[in-house]
């Protein structure tokens, strides 16, 4: 062994300095590609604002023409009231001749866009083809410290047009609105992301999802702002916690940080270094053989027991994600439908157990669902709880009677039942259409049922025999109804029989208490004020819980016209009265314009389709909306077009697929269907709660 030391030392020192080199080159090349990164984030940025700026004085633009008619003389203090109204700052309605015969700024009453050359440039509206024009933010005529943006829409003919501006100071009020759904989950790499904060406030709004409840100022994120802002230097700050390296931009009132963390531009320089580490620790390794030997013997007895306990741990791992995947999941579980929502959570005492519940549809109006205890707990109970699940799904589809099919379903399950098990279980059938519910109780707690106006009630109707208990027993259907806003509440007897320290119960009377003042879907409050109760006392048995609320049938407004962009403002002032017939808020109504301006110029551009209607509907209970585009032109799923890489700049990125990728950004669900001749997509949001 004293041999071996000047040859280990000296492998040592190569060993370090290797890995110093290799740690150097790294580095340098990580910096590089990082500040390109950034210099294309804060490129993309403006072109992205510049972009949603312009959609948005266009929108406004086309309005007010369609509004006004033709370019004729306004009074001042009409159009003061009139850029008031729409939240612009100035308006002007320029003839054919270049005067300006209408505007809310009297010293330009009269005045000839034609003297000055940067108002001069708009009279290519006139032309007759020319459709809009804008220009960039620029110095005002009477205020140069003021920066405002214009934008031209000519009136039908090239007879004049409409010019509007706006301040770059008064973005600041649309800024949220306008900009902040766009880079929430607009990824800079692999793991970076934008934070954008008014900039006298420091309030967030945006905010990357996976740190959506850390911070909501600016200041609570950890970024520090420099004395004097540049776009062009680069920070070195934690955010979130992480080191990373940040660009800020700062307009119209409010400060945005593209932030890179440092391990992502790390990565490529660790892996290096991980091979260069890697060969060398097995050279040293070969030298290292002989010794490891004497020890391996004295440590294999103690590794065999070690594995056996992992593996044993890795079984019931795996029983618990079989036993758990055969349960939904997914939640919304039926986005498309707008009549009700359903959810439910299953927590187990032990690594598997006998709680389940399931919710299916038994044809396209009908909702089957259920909760479910299978006496005992661990494997047995978690086998048997498969079996009866698998069972009770299966009869439903073929059996549409409650009665009959329970009936049944405790003939299968009894048959051969040697452990002598059972199941307690309450299921029910739900009209989706109009409420109405048939159930039946096979030995199971009563549901609760929490009314519209917050009355709360139990369901106690007809309590038959657990199934499984005994072949030949008879099972009775009851009927009841659920109106629009209320809630049934199901559950196993492991939330009410959950103890504290104390070994007192939770109780139906807790029970009833919390699901008084729970918000939806309650299955979340209810657990939380189970552990509050049992304040760390062990889980003794499974809790299972399932709410199901009903909202009734969604409003639903639809309109067609030609498919042709003189029919644009049209659709877009239907859709806008729709919204606000449902007392939408301003950020979704923003949204669903996008999106229809997005989808609608698509398919008259480029789809064939003769025709195209919109549909719009809304569900009060759940406040969402959904948009749907209906089209017969040629077929085209606009889901399946590849993403433009938003980290690249705007010369090395390919031109298209910017409005489909904001579109998905900005709705919480979007769907493409081929129907017969007719493409259908349809975009759903719903307002936070």
């Amino acid at each position: 062994m004293k041999g071996w030391k000047p040859i280990i030392a000296t492998a040592a020192v190569l060993y370090a300095a290797l890995l110093a080199v290799t740690w150097e080159f790294g580095t340098r090349e990580a910096f590089r590609k990082m500040e390109n990164m950034l210099d294309y984030a804060v490129l993309d940025y403006k072109d992205t604002i510049n972009g949603a700026i312009d959609t948005m004085l266009l929108y406004a633009g086309e309005r007010l023409v369609l509004r006004l008619g033709e370019p004729q003389c306004r009074s001042s203090s009409y159009m003061k009231e009139l850029a008031a109204d729409i939240c612009m700052d100035e308006i002007n309605i320029v003839d054919k001749a270049g005067r300006i015969v209408a505007t809310s700024d009297e010293r330009l009453a009269g005045v000839s866009v034609l003297d000055r050359p940067a108002s001069a440039a708009f009279m290519v509206l006139t032309n007759g083809t020319t459709r809009t024009f804008s220009q960039p933010f620029r110095a005002g005529a009477h205020n140069p410290d003021v920066r405002r943006k214009y934008l031209g829409v000519a009136f039908p003919g090239g007879n004049g047009y409409v010019q509007i501006g706006l301040d770059e100071r008064h973005l600041s009020t649309m800024y949220a609105v306008m900009m902040g759904f766009i880079f929430d989950e607009w990824l800079l790499g692999e793991t970076g992301f934008f934070l954008c904060a008014d900039l006298e406030t420091g309030r967030l709004i945006s905010n990357p999802s996976r740190h959506r409840n850390e911070a909501r100022l600016m200041s609570e994120t950890g970024f520090v702002p420099p004395q004097k802002p540049d776009e062009r230097r680069t920070l070195c700050q934690r955010i979130f916690g992480e080191k990373s390296f940040c660009r800020e931009y700062v307009f119209a009132g409010h400060r945005l940080v593209a932030v890179l963390p440092a391990r992502e531009y790390f990565g490529s320089r660790n892996i290096l270094l991980a091979i260069v580490a890697g060969g060398l620790f097995v050279i040293l390794s070969l030298f290292s053989y002989f010794i490891g030997r004497i020890t391996a013997d004295s440590e294999h007895m103690k590794s065999f027991y070690s594995a056996e306990e992992e593996r044993q741990a890795k079984d019931l791992a795996m029983a618990r994600t079989i036993q758990t995947s055969a349960l939904p999941d997914v939640f919304p579980a039926y986005p498309d439908h707008f009549e009700f929502d359903i959810f439910a959570r299953m927590d187990t005492a032990r690594e598997v157990g006998g709680d389940f519940y399931d919710f299916f549809f038994v044809d396209a109006t009908h909702l089957a669902f259920l909760v479910a205890d299978v006496s005992g707990k661990g494997v047995p109970a978690a086998m048997f709880m498969m079996a009866a699940k698998t069972t009770i799904r299966s009869v439903a589809r073929t059996v549409s009677d409650p009665a009959e099919m329970m009936t049944l379903v405790n003939d299968r399950l009894s048959d051969g039942n040697d452990a002598e098990m059972f199941v307690t279980a309450w299921f029910g059938v739900l009209d989706v259409s109009s409420g109405a519910i048939v159930y039946v109780n096979a030995g199971h707690n009563p549901p609760l049922v929490r009314r519209a106006n917050g009355a709360i009630e139990w369901l106690k109707g007809t309590r038959g025999l657990v199934l499984a208990a005994m072949p030949g027993a008879k099972y009775k259907s009851v009927d009841f109804k659920l109106e629009a806003g209320d809630t049934l509440f199901l559950y196993t007897d492991g939330v009410t029989e959950a103890t504290n320290p104390k070994l007192e119960l939770f109780g139906e009377a807790r029970l009833l208490e919390t699901l008084a003042k729970a918000k939806r879907p309650f299955c979340g409050d209810v657990r939380a004020a189970v552990d509050m109760f049992a304040a760390g006392a062990e889980q003794a048995d499974d809790m299972t819980m399932l709410s199901l609320e009903y909202f009734g049938p969604p409003m639903v407004r639809e309109k067609t016209v030609r498919a042709a962009m003189d029919e644009m403002p049209a659709l877009s002032a239907f859709l806008d009265e729709a919204l606000a017939a449902t007392d939408c808020p301003p950020a979704i109504s923003a949204k669903m314009m996008v999106c229809l301006d997005e989808i609608a110029s698509n398919v008259v551009k480029f789809s064939g389709s003769p025709d195209i209607t919109m549909r719009l509907e809304y569900a009060k209970g759940l406040r969402s909306w959904r948009l749907t585009i209906v089209d017969s032109g040629t077929a085209w799923n606009p889901l399946t077009h590849v993403d433009p890489d938003i980290t690249l700049s705007a010369e090395e990125r390919p031109i298209g697929g910017l409005g489909i990728l904001m579109v998905k950004k900005m709705v919480d669900d979007v769907r493409y269907t081929r129907d017969g001749d007719s493409n259908v997509l349809s975009m759903r949001v719903s307002a936070k709660s």
